[in-house]
């Protein structure tokens, strides 16, 4: 499993570890006042079994009070702008990045305005053109040989998943029009393809560094041993 693979499942732990936290909290706890029957281990196991408690009631608490409010339509809607960072240092990608970028922002600006027909126009337009700048982006770094290729591949099949199963539960009456612009445009446009493809192209530059003095170095050896 490569670095960004490794990074992007950090990301996206499973569940049913979210859901076993307070266990494994109250686990530790226990393990560590059986082994280490001093007052660093008292203090130290007394802090988990404390913490598992603390998270099981609030966990407890939003279930009984209704935690999980209702959001309005407009409240996934925060403002996007663009930034420098962004840019990938490479013109065709970095045009089409814009595109989408773009495009995200109109259906943004038409759902506030309660355009619901031209948001799901440009949301058909936004859906075919990720698709076509994933094979592109994929390409591009077989192209290269970088060692993300493929696990930048996986990535993008499941976000297109993601993407293509809102889409289709969205015409079948199935998914509300804010799940799938948030989604759409927070997921995958700002949170994928500009977040994290920018850094994922500062990671290939700061290898290309190391690269680059690691052959410096060699050469100033190869030199030194040649001079004396």
């Amino acid at each position: 499993m490569g670095l960004y693979e490794f990074r992007q499942r950090l990301k996206n732990p499973p569940f049913w570890l979210y859901k076993l936290l307070p266990m494994v909290y109250a686990f530790g706890g226990c393990a560590v006042l059986i082994l280490l029957p001093n007052w660093g281990g008292l203090v130290s196991g007394g802090l988990l079994l404390v913490a598992a408690a603390q998270v099981t009631y609030m966990r407890t608490l939003g279930r009984g009070s209704g935690q999980r409010k209702r959001r309005s339509p407009d409240a996934v809607l925060v403002g996007m702008s663009w930034l420098d960072d962004y840019n990938v240092e490479h013109t065709d990608l970095d045009q089409e990045h814009i595109e989408l970028f773009n495009l995200s922002q109109q259906i943004l600006q038409s759902f506030v305005q309660n355009k619901g027909r031209l948001v799901d126009e440009r949301i058909d337009e936004l859906v075919t053109l990720l698709a076509r700048h994933f094979k592109h982006e994929e390409f591009e770094l077989e192209q290269r040989g970088s060692r993300y290729a493929q696990a930048h591949e996986r990535v993008h099949r499941r976000i297109l998943s993601k993407v293509r199963a809102l889409h289709s539960g969205f015409k079948a009456g199935k998914v509300k029009r804010p799940a799938l612009v948030e989604y759409l445009v927070y997921k995958a446009i700002k949170g994928h393809l500009l977040e994290e493809d920018a850094a994922m192209e500062l990671e290939r530059r700061r290898m290309e560094r190391r690269k680059k003095k690691r052959e410096t170095a060699k050469a100033r050896g190869r030199r030194a041993g040649e001079a004396a």
